[in-house]
């Protein structure tokens, strides 16, 4: 639905404030030992308040949107994001936006809204859906906020360039729905090589103009990136 992103960010990051006011708040409680601060503190019933509403509104957007989608097509093709990531220093910030995506209430609208029009849904594998560029599948440019960068100039909407990826998973007989992301990853590593290829350029070279991140081939076969500076047919 529209204007569900803006309605999460405000809410992350008015969690993330509140959050650190109430540690500081507690901590000088503590020091001081005002018993008054506790007894009168109202908890979190203001707080819940305000969860519950946002949650309201979250419902409401996600129903109108799926139906909004259903008007038009009988078929949606949604991406997987049932994984865990096990990188602790990234987990904490990407785990509280997931939470804030509702997972559970997109799915369950999904299922119920889909069964009711007699549509159907189809669950696809979502790695590196926002980081290819759609126009030629491979791992080249750079996503930056809502804009993706491509290799040769052109600027992309970020969340349409993400669309059109998923959209392709759908009939991808390299990539399945349960394939651990190393695994796309290195799929994805081969057709870039092969790309790169067909223009006289290397993974190297690639990495020297910008185009693409060495960070990519983190624990990669050397064979699946290339192992020699000639080009990959």
């Amino acid at each position: 639905g529209e204007g569900i992103g803006k309605v999460m960010q405000r809410s992350v990051s008015k969690r993330h404030s509140r959050g650190k006011g109430r540690n500081k708040l507690y901590q000088i409680a503590i020091q001081k030992n005002q018993g008054h601060i506790f007894k009168c503190n109202l908890t979190k019933k203001r707080h819940q308040t305000f969860e519950n509403r946002k949650k309201q509104t979250l419902n409401t957007m996600i129903r109108t949107g799926v139906n909004q989608f259903f008007n038009q097509y009988q078929h949606a093709v949604t991406e997987d994001l049932s994984f865990v990531i096990k990188n602790q220093k990234i987990s904490r910030q990407v785990n509280r936006n997931l939470a804030e995506w509702c997972k559970g209430t997109l799915q369950k609208a999904l299922e119920e809204i889909s069964y009711r029009r007699s549509s159907s849904v189809t669950v696809v594998n979502a790695a590196y859906t926002s980081q290819v560029d759609s126009r030629f599948g491979v791992l080249l440019g750079t996503r930056k906020g809502d804009q993706f960068f491509t290799f040769d100039g052109e600027v992309l909407q970020a969340d349409g360039n993400a669309g059109r990826n998923i959209e392709a998973r759908l009939d991808d007989p390299q990539i399945s729905r349960f394939m651990k992301s190393p695994q796309v990853r290195e799929v994805l590593i081969k057709r870039t090589v092969s790309f790169l290829g067909q223009r006289d350029l290397t993974l190297n070279d690639a990495i020297n103009l910008g185009w693409f991140n060495p960070r990519h081939l983190k624990g990669i076969p050397k064979k699946a990136g290339g192992e020699s500076e000639s080009p990959v047919a």
